[in-house]
């Protein structure tokens, strides 16, 4: 276990020295990782059961990193003056987007409940900002296209995950006991509005911590050159 993370660790930091090298070509980091994780769990030295644990903790820390990487990289004041576009994204193409897969699952699975057409279709409606991150990262393509995917992309899976948690919840009422009926609903939405409040509060408390901490920087910055 210890000399499998040892190795992922070492192939994180061998990757980063290489990053730049290897962005000219076709290899990617997901085909890079996914190979040495494979290889890493056939050889044994990682046990696939003892690193959920660790593995999911990697998984969100990174996605925050990620996450928050995209959004420095935004230009607010261009966005404020031009954000027509992310909003009809998301407010119009992503509830066309679930609405419309739900009626193509119905196609396919007529069988199934529309419960379950629904949240298969939520969880494939939000786009994949790994995915369009050739697209975000090329200078090449005019600024506001990027920009617009860059906030829907980010935008759009916390959006989406009201819509999955409450289709996910009546889905296991209609599978699980009668009596599980209310659990499930209360976790669901417990799920979304705490998540709500949570993040209102982490998002305006580190907005406010950051600016205190720069007004102090360059408070600083201001007495030294006085002092000159």
């Amino acid at each position: 276990m210890e000399i499998g993370l040892l190795i992922l660790l070492f192939s994180v930091s061998a990757y980063s020295m290489l990053a730049k090298k290897l962005s000219t070509t076709i290899i990617t980091a997901p085909m890079v990782f996914l190979g040495i994780g494979f290889a890493v769990s056939q050889v044994g030295l990682i046990n696939i059961g003892d690193a959920h644990e660790t593995v999911y903790l990697i998984a969100e820390i990174s996605l925050v990193v990620l996450l928050f990487l995209d959004a420095s990289q935004i230009n607010l004041r261009r966005l404020k003056r031009q954000n027509t576009w992310s909003l009809r994204m998301l407010l119009i193409g992503l509830p066309l987007s679930i609405l419309i897969g739900t009626g193509f699952a119905y196609l396919f699975f007529p069988q199934w409940p529309w419960a379950m057409l629904a949240l298969v279709a939520a969880i494939l409606a939000p786009t994949d900002a790994a995915l369009g991150q050739a697209v975000v990262s090329n200078e090449s393509v005019p600024l506001n296209e990027r920009q617009s995917l860059s906030v829907e992309s980010g935008l759009n899976d916390g959006l989406a995950l009201p819509v999955i948690l409450f289709f996910a919840s009546i889905v296991a009422m209609e599978t699980g006991s009668q009596e599980n009926e209310m659990s499930w609903l209360v976790f669901g939405f417990s799920q979304i509005f705490i998540g709500i409040l949570v993040g209102a509060f982490m998002g305006f408390s580190s907005g406010r911590l950051f600016l205190y901490s720069e007004s102090k920087k360059y408070h600083r910055l201001y007495m030294k050159e006085l002092a000159f």
